[in-house]
């Protein structure tokens, strides 16, 4: 039971693929980037939802609740895209803290690999290792030392997760 009143909560909606992405300075796009934020829009308030194409991959290491949605048409990509919605039963009861946890978690983990996988990229590591050259110039990284370049512009903080479970296997995370 949350505490916080349904009118002050703040539900996220997650949407998560599997496909190439372009950085240009600040700026990332491609279809990788196109169907995530297309899935986002499917899924419902507090939720989660996976291409096929990531389906595929955590079905059998992630023991979790995969509900099928279907295919659906997005906007700039020619085939429809299956989806699964993660994490949400198929019957109606609400699933439990720890099974919205490590939803939670693992979309958070899913997240933060894609960011390294661009950010590998857009250093060079990446193109090195496929043989398309050297990395450019390196990217101006704001700290807390430079907060007026900041001002205005979104942010994202990452976190340490806190276990709230018994179960000490799940610290690594």
């Amino acid at each position: 039971m949350s505490l916080i009143p349904p009118e002050r909560r703040l539900e996220l909606r997650i949407g998560v693929n599997l496909g190439d992405v372009i950085v240009d300075g600040d700026d990332i796009f491609g279809d990788g980037v196109n169907i995530a934020a297309r899935l986002e829009a499917l899924a419902q308030p507090g939720t989660i939802c996976i291409s096929h194409t990531v389906y595929d991959q955590v079905r059998n290491k992630l023991d979790l609740d995969y509900r099928p949605l279907g295919s659906h048409r997005v906007k700039n990509i020619a085939e429809p895209v299956r989806a699964y919605a993660v994490g949400v039963p198929a019957a109606a009861p609400r699933p439990s803290r720890r099974r919205r946890a490590l939803v939670a978690a693992a979309g958070a983990a899913a997240l933060v690999v894609a960011g390294l996988v661009a950010w590998a990229f857009h250093a060079g590591a990446g193109r090195e290792l496929l043989g398309l050259g050297t990395a450019p110039k390196p990217v101006e990284v704001a700290s807390l030392a430079a907060p007026a370049r900041l001002a205005g512009r979104p942010s994202v903080a990452v976190l340490p997760f806190k276990n709230l479970s018994d179960d000490a296997g799940q610290d690594y995370l």
